[in-house]
């Protein structure tokens, strides 16, 4: 009987699969999935045991990608933002080419500085596929592409901004 097969009888593989459906990491299974073939090609005619340790190790690892944490504890995957952070990145280059000097929106981005001064920042809209009070814009630094993640609370009298951490 192949690793595979006994993760399936013991419902462990089916278990992790889930676990990642459930907290948002539809990212992760493609990963875990291609994780687990190269360890059930390695241990196939080995111990079970052993390539249930591995398995386990490997998702101890996985289960530890970077995320940016929030005000209140709320956890954003760091792949939902990079890929959020690249679009508004390239869509920012394209409009700043044909934006005229002191204009700070173009469409759907929001320009703070000048290209010329090396000091230019692209920011725009981000809305995770968590549940939160907040709204969430990002801001990506030109050229250096560094990401800022920036959380909004609005209460009666005025707002919070806050600066989303990456851990």
């Amino acid at each position: 009987m192949n690793c595979q097969k006994i993760f399936l009888k013991n419902g462990a593989f089916k278990y992790i699969t889930d676990y990642f459906k459930l907290h948002n990491h539809h990212h992760l299974i493609n990963l875990y999935l291609k994780f687990f073939d190269y360890f059930r090609k390695i241990f196939e005619m080995r111990s079970a045991n052993l390539a249930s340790l591995s398995l386990f190790f490997g998702f101890l690892i996985l289960e530890s990608a970077a995320d940016y944490v929030c005000s209140g504890g709320t956890r954003i995957p760091d792949n939902d933002v990079e890929a959020r952070a690249n679009q508004i990145y390239s869509r920012g280059v394209s409009l700043n080419a044909s934006r005229t000097p002191g204009q700070d929106r173009v469409e759907d981005i929001e320009f703070d500085g000048d290209a010329d001064s090396g000091d230019l920042a692209f920011t725009g809209d981000f809305y995770p596929q968590i549940t939160s009070s907040g709204t969430y814009k990002i801001t990506v630094d030109y050229p250096s592409k560094k990401i800022l993640l920036l959380e909004t609370t609005v209460f009666v009298g005025g707002n919070i901004v806050v600066n989303c951490k990456k851990h």
